[in-house]
């Protein structure tokens, strides 16, 4: 299996760095990872909040964010004008602390 990478110029995310992973020619996959001083919201890293005295779910969510040194993958066929996995990148220094970093 020989894995091969191409740019995706320009990026399909604004301020990330994007590009095609092909398994022996076969596009399958993109990767996305924020640019330096940025970092990328994946609601695949969204948690839920919790009561600190129940412990129970309080319903609201905390936004997870990659680091840029973490990448995410999603699959070729992954709709961005839709985009299910919320991805966008914002600078690091204005996340709140209602806000995962992971």
């Amino acid at each position: 299996m020989i894995i091969t990478y191409e740019d995706v110029n320009p990026a399909l995310i604004e301020n990330t760095t994007m590009k095609k992973k092909l398994l022996d020619g076969v596009f399958k996959v993109y990767t996305v990872k924020a640019n330096n001083g940025y970092i990328l919201h994946d609601n695949k890293c969204d948690m839920p909040e919790y009561d600190e005295k129940t412990g129970k779910e309080t319903g609201e969510i905390i936004l997870g964010f990659r680091p840029s040194t973490y990448t995410a993958t999603c699959a070729a066929n992954y709709d961005f004008t839709v985009n299910p996995r919320g991805f966008y990148a914002i600078p690091e220094n204005e996340n709140s602390e209602d806000e995962a970093v992971l």
